[in-house]
């Protein structure tokens, strides 16, 4: 697979808005056999050309850590149901491509302990971006992990249980992958709400 990929990435007439999903493949492959170091300097070098790039250094990640969790904070005490449901589809398509590479760096960060400042960073900038530019696909469980980092973090069980109440409203607005519907109902109804509601209610959706 690498290679038939690497034949249309080494083409240097090829713009880079084409090679994205090229890009996309590429890296689901390297995840599926466990390449996830690999994946994440990929996607490092990926996402800075797309204008997303993250802290050098340990500390400076650890701030911006600090800095993305209080925005988080801030974001969740002035938003309604009605906001969530409101917000504007993306159209964008190279933000789309953005926020499906981030999830996946997430999702490799997570998977290679050693690079675990780069999961929240990651969720800190899915959640910027949609709210510059709309909510995508990706976006309830960038929602429900932000709140899984409320919850583990902070120790706020009632800001990731809002988080989680949110992220399933936005899963019934749009119309996702299976994939990410499952993912957002597991963290959601699996790790957040069941920390301030009778775990029973949840019991229903994790068994569809």
């Amino acid at each position: 697979m690498d290679c038939y990929c690497n034949k249309v990435l080494n083409r240097s007439e090829v713009p880079l808005s084409d090679k994205l999903r090229v890009y996309e493949v590429l890296v689901n492959n390297m995840v599926r056999t466990f390449r996830n170091k690999e994946a994440i300097d990929l996607l490092l070098t990926i996402l800075k050309q797309l204008g997303c790039s993250f802290p050098s250094t340990s500390l400076s990640r650890k701030v911006s850590i600090i800095f993305g969790l209080i925005r988080v904070k801030h974001s969740l005490r002035s938003w309604t149901p009605g906001d969530i449901s409101n917000m504007p589809i993306m159209k964008d398509a190279m933000q789309i491509h953005t926020q499906r590479l981030l999830d996946r760096l997430s999702e490799s960060s997570y998977m290679c302990g050693s690079n675990e400042l780069l999961l929240p960073l990651s969720l800190f900038k899915n959640m910027n971006i949609m709210l510059r530019h709309g909510v995508c696909e990706c976006s309830p469980s960038h929602l429900a992990g932000c709140g899984l980092l409320l919850t583990g973090i902070l120790g706020d069980l009632q800001g990731g249980s809002k988080m989680a109440d949110y992220a399933l409203l936005l899963l019934e607005k749009l119309k996702t992958r299976r994939e990410v519907g499952s993912n957002t109902k597991l963290m959601a109804d699996g790790f957040l709400l069941p920390w301030t509601r009778p775990a029973p209610l949840s019991f229903k959706p994790l068994l569809e």
